[in-house]
């Protein structure tokens, strides 16, 4: 483990010398585990030291838990808990709210969280140091914008396959876990109040598709028409009546009882038909509380655990739906790798063959070393 800080201290030491280097305004885009919190708790003890003076500070995160928990220890561990009180701390839905004040350093963690709306916190504030933290920086158009405007751009970069082969992080096998749509069991309900009728999967995702490929060929269909069929399709997809039997034996005869696994789903639904621990935008704290403190050995989530949350002892990921941004698969990937002795991550993936579902898992995976890929092949 000691070489594994020592390591670890290089890389934040390297990210942070850049940093200074382009003007103390830029991006720290490092994988997950490797230490970008102390990278920014850094950065405000060396200013201080050098300016000898209190600075004024914003700390911008997603969620209210990363806020007043992870960062909070973070601080507590490498600084003291009288600098964590006495900067401001924000949600990102929250700074364009905050007008007139002068900031001498802002960190915006989990960074591709910035956007057109938040963004205006930086007309109506004054801002010296903008350090931003990721390891997934936004790669949408309109972000691109905003951090160009802002002068931000990667001073620092760390990819999964160098933290892995630098040690930082926990090596992982990738398991991609392929099912087809069922074509036999008409349990989805079609067609119209006067003509209603049962079908199958299959038979409902060729409809979907083909109302979608009828909206952008333009033929008297507005945008949002188009929009609400992709939506449609997108939430068939998170509901596969397919999906959570594959997911129910994956979690029954794959995945042992006794290993600590995330269940990523793409629905509350589907988090709850699959375990009936979960945490999600609907749910209280307890069964999240219950994981972290190792009291239970599985959570099955919505989105909620997605950034930033450093979950202790994690073996496996379930991940029962992604979509096709690279950064939310890596997200999800990065709570499971947070480097432990011994410890190689297990992250199956699963999609509904010849649908829109693989043509997500390939764009996600696309820039993912897949070295260590193995195969699950199932047929409902």
């Amino acid at each position: 483990m000691k070489e594994i800080h020592i390591e670890k201290s290089k890389i934040q030491a390297e990210a942070l010398s850049q940093f200074i280097l382009h003007g103390h305004r830029g991006i720290i885009a490092a994988a997950t585990g490797s230490g970008k919190a102390l990278i920014g708790i850094n950065y405000i003890k060396h200013e201080e030291t050098r300016l000898k003076k209190k600075l004024n500070i914003l700390l911008v995160v997603p969620t209210t838990k990363l806020r007043d928990e992870n960062w909070k220890t973070e601080f507590i561990e490498w600084a003291n808990e009288e600098l964590y009180n006495r900067i401001d701390r924000l949600c990102y839905a929250s700074i364009n709210k905050v007008r007139g004040r002068h900031y001498d350093i802002i960190i915006l963690d989990e960074l591709q969280n910035l956007t057109p709306l938040n963004s205006e916190f930086f007309d109506n504030n004054v801002v010296d140091a903008i350090m931003g933290l990721s390891a997934t920086p936004p790669k949408e158009l309109e972000k691109k914008e905003i951090l160009n405007k802002l002068k931000l751009q990667v001073v620092y970069k760390l990819s999964l396959d160098d933290a892995v082969k630098r040690g930082v992080v926990s090596p992982f096998d990738i398991y991609l876990v392929e099912f087809n749509l069922d074509d036999k069991t008409k349990y989805i309900k079609a067609g119209n109040k006067l003509k209603p009728f049962m079908t199958t999967e299959q038979k409902q995702y060729e409809y979907l598709t083909k109302r979608i490929n009828v909206a952008q060929a333009g033929n008297g269909n507005s945008w949002d028409s188009l929009k609400f069929m992709r939506l449609a399709r997108m939430r068939f997809i998170y509901n596969l009546q397919s999906k959570k039997r594959i997911g129910k034996y994956m979690l029954g005869k794959i995945i042992p009882e006794d290993e600590r696994t995330l269940i990523f789903a793409g629905s509350i639904k589907m988090a709850e038909e699959l375990e009936s621990k979960t945490y999600h935008s609907k749910s209280k704290d307890d069964d999240f509380n219950d994981f972290f403190n190792e009291k239970i050995n599985r959570l099955s989530a919505v989105q909620a655990l997605n950034e930033g949350m450093n979950i202790p002892n994690l073996d496996n990921a379930l991940i029962v739906q992604t979509t096709s941004k690279e950064r939310h698969l890596l997200q999800k990937i990065g709570r499971i790798i947070r480097h432990r002795k011994g410890h190689r991550a297990k992250i199956y993936l699963m999609y509904a063959k010849g649908t829109v579902d693989e043509e997500w898992v390939l764009k996600a995976t696309e820039n993912i070393s897949m070295n260590n890929v193995k195969h699950l092949k199932f047929k409902v």
